[in-house]
């Protein structure tokens, strides 16, 4: 549904109220609706690092929609100057 919002409005302002853009608009909604009850079950194991930080990464997901979960690839390969940067030019948090 959320994808195809703008396409929908655009219908909705061109057409008015018709059948078939109702229809089409359930349609996308009952969609919507069965992938969320059909999304899979995340799970953290306790032997990833970032389980200890899940609560930490719901919230900063929830606070700012977008965030980088960078891993130890960034240290091991000295890229840790380069992900800041690009952290602070799109003002994402890592």
């Amino acid at each position: 549904m959320i994808r195809d919002r703008f396409k929908l409005k655009r219908q909705w302002k061109q057409q008015g109220s018709s059948k078939d853009l109702e229809k089409r608009l359930r349609k996308s909604a009952a969609l919507a609706d069965q992938r969320r009850e059909n999304a899979p079950a995340i799970d953290y194991p306790d032997i990833l690092p970032v389980s200890d930080r899940v609560d930490d990464i719901k919230k900063a997901l929830i606070d700012h929609q977008v965030i980088i979960l960078a891993g130890g690839g960034v240290i091991i390969s000295s890229a840790f100057a380069e992900l800041q940067s690009i952290a602070e030019l799109l003002m994402i948090p890592v």
